[in-house]
């Protein structure tokens, strides 16, 4: 099989060893955004092993190539010959390993990418870091600093996905774990909460 991971954490290959996952199948990262817990995993994983595809936004690649740059002392040109960059394009689907992605930015502090992906008849969302508040999206929308669409697209989340990854944590960077709570039951069955602060 071949594998994709998502914001590896650090360490993530003794993690993937300790698990009885092959290191080498994870052919693909997907990088979410360029705060340390989210991309220190990546970077260490493309030192560590064979090429690597890395799946993210230009403007978040070029984050990460600057980034790691400017930490380790390497030319941006020899970092970038260490991976195999996919770029992403916001809101056209794209296929990985069969399966159907699409990619949107998320509410944060820095650019952030989430997706839903769909495979077969089975569909997950990730949330990507946001602040998911319908009512304080809709304040931000009414003070001009968000396009109507921007709004409709951040505020109002089909969750009818098979598994829903959503992030929570202390807003206004991340969602408050209250307004998760009050979903639908049906909904929250199918929530997973990651990133919990």
């Amino acid at each position: 099989g071949r594998g994709i991971m998502l914001d590896p954490p650090p360490f993530v290959q003794s993690i993937l060893k300790a698990n009885a996952i092959p290191p080498s199948i994870i052919e693909s990262i997907i990088i979410s955004h360029c705060h340390a817990d989210h991309d220190a995993g990546c970077f260490q994983k493309i030192l560590e092993s064979q090429k690597v595809e890395l799946i993210t936004t230009k403007t978040i690649m070029n984050s990460f190539t600057r980034k790691y740059s400017a930490l380790t002392g390497m030319e941006p040109d020899l970092l970038k010959k260490l991976y195999k960059f996919r770029p992403v394009i916001i809101g056209a689907p794209m296929i990985i390993h069969g399966a159907q992605f699409r990619f949107f930015y998320s509410l944060h502090t820095i650019p952030c990418i989430g997706f839903e992906v769909y495979y077969n008849d089975q569909s997950i969302y990730f949330s990507g870091d946001t602040f998911y508040h319908p009512e304080k999206i809709f304040e931000i929308k009414s003070m001009g600093l968000i396009s109507q669409k921007r709004y409709e697209m951040l505020a109002n989340i089909k969750w009818n996905y098979s598994l829903i990854i959503h992030e929570a944590g202390i807003p206004p960077i991340h969602t408050p774990v209250p307004v998760l709570a009050a979903l639908p039951k049906n909904v929250k069955e199918r929530i997973i909460l990651v990133h919990i602060a």
